[in-house]
């Protein structure tokens, strides 16, 4: 026999009222079973806890020292239903997600917004990092969900499928590209190019879509994050391809971006999660904001 909260509020609620009849009306149970469940706990501890007469119900020496305890353990068991109440209701908690960079810079903003305005007291921690960790934050918990690039098959990852988002020239607007409409991939090899490390998830996605005609650029600088590339390029240093998402960094750099064709090659930006694993209602509902946002910014719509 193990003693449970409930017979715990039973033992609190007759030593604060003194009644047992009040007390089993209170629980909405009989006195027989009111009786039952001191009974049990007395069992249970092997001693005394209430002295009861005809009239009168009091408490042991024992039962007056337990008391406080039992008082404090039932108040915490209140609160942290309590607790789980808000969580399911997301009226407080923390979310965590994870985030590819580009996303995180430039769509995160307005996504956590969004989630604020519905469930303000609910904290959104955010861990943006490449791809390949994305991946592996979601895989070992230590994020619920995350979005990221289409990547190599994880049998213990659940892939979702959002936006394509298309990659474009990125230039300084006195570049001569910056005077074409369209671009492309070829129009590229006559001039520099700047190139993402081999460990970016798009170095990854342009070499497996470009790489066997030829047709990426070889690179004369490389940098492994598109915050770097888009000041190489605002500097002057040569020219790059980026995600359309990622084209609203850094507007004091005076660059312009155009589409890139021949072939068009684009990104599969989505949401993961661990397989067989239900979100928390806050991450559920960050993750609906966050896909919507997405598509939002896919379309041009603000």
């Amino acid at each position: 026999m193990r003693i449970s909260i409930e017979d715990l509020r039973a033992f609190v609620l007759v030593a604060e009222i003194r009644n047992f009849h009040r007390a089993a009306e209170e629980l909405a149970i009989t006195q027989s079973a009111l009786s039952r469940r001191l009974k049990k706990m007395e069992d249970v501890l092997q001693t005394r806890l209430l002295d009861r007469t005809s009239r009168v119900v009091g408490l042991t020496t024992v039962g007056e020292e337990f008391l406080p305890t039992a008082m404090r353990m039932v108040r915490e068991f209140e609160r942290s239903m309590g607790d789980i109440q808000d969580i399911i209701e997301k009226r407080a908690g923390v979310v965590t997600m994870a985030s590819v960079l580009t996303i995180a810079q430039n769509v995160l903003p307005q996504v956590v917004s969004h989630f604020n305005e519905q469930f303000p007291s609910v904290s959104v921690r955010v861990m943006d990092d490449v791809g390949p960790k994305v991946a592996d934050l979601v895989a070992t918990g230590d994020a619920e969900f995350g979005i990221a690039l289409a990547a190599e098959d994880r049998p213990n990852l659940e892939y979702q499928p959002i936006i394509e988002d298309p990659y474009m020239l990125a230039c300084r607007e006195d570049h001569p590209l910056a005077a074409k409409a369209h671009v492309t991939w070829g129009d590229l090899r006559e001039h520099i190019y700047i190139r993402m490390g081999a460990e970016a998830g798009n170095q990854r996605k342009l070499e497996s879509a470009l790489g066997d005609n030829g047709a990426l650029p070889v690179g004369t600088h490389e940098v492994a994050h598109i915050s770097t590339l888009l000041s190489f390029v605002g500097a002057g240093l040569g020219v790059s391809a980026v995600p359309k998402l990622a084209t609203v960094q850094r507007p004091d750099l005076n660059l312009v971006f155009r589409p890139l064709a021949d072939p068009v090659v684009s990104r599969t930006i989505g949401l993961i999660k661990p397989v067989g694993r239900t979100l928390s209602p806050s991450a559920l509902a960050l993750s609906d904001i966050a896909g919507e946002v997405l598509r939002q910014a896919a379309a041009g719509e603000h």
